[in-house]
């Protein structure tokens, strides 16, 4: 968030330990991938506008991202909390990455 990271990165713990649990419980095996050390990363980031705007061309280049993915409201993190965050997200941030990746070749 914002002011205070806190309770998105204690939400971002809880939600870790419930992928864990599936990932231990299901019959599909995912070995090791999902945390290997070339996977993309599942952890959040958080910063101004510029911050994030630099770590999603990063993932960009580096894994070739497509997509992002954000939790509408994880928890532990109110309402009140995350509509600001959402708002500078879309007026801030995905404009300024909202394009085409390069031709690879």
């Amino acid at each position: 968030m914002e002011r205070d990271g806190r309770a998105w990165k204690d939400a971002e713990r809880y939600r870790m330990a419930a992928y864990s649990t599936l990932f231990a419980e299901t019959p599909d095996d995912y070995g090791d991938g999902w945390r290997a050390d070339d996977a993309i990363p599942q952890k959040l980031f958080i910063g101004d506008a510029d911050a994030c705007v630099a770590e999603i061309e990063r993932m960009r280049t580096v894994f070739g991202i497509t997509d992002i993915v954000s939790a509408g409201l994880p928890p532990g993190v109110g309402p009140d909390d995350m509509a600001g965050n959402l708002e500078r997200l879309a007026h801030d941030v995905l404009p300024r990455v909202r394009r085409p990746l390069p031709d690879p070749s």
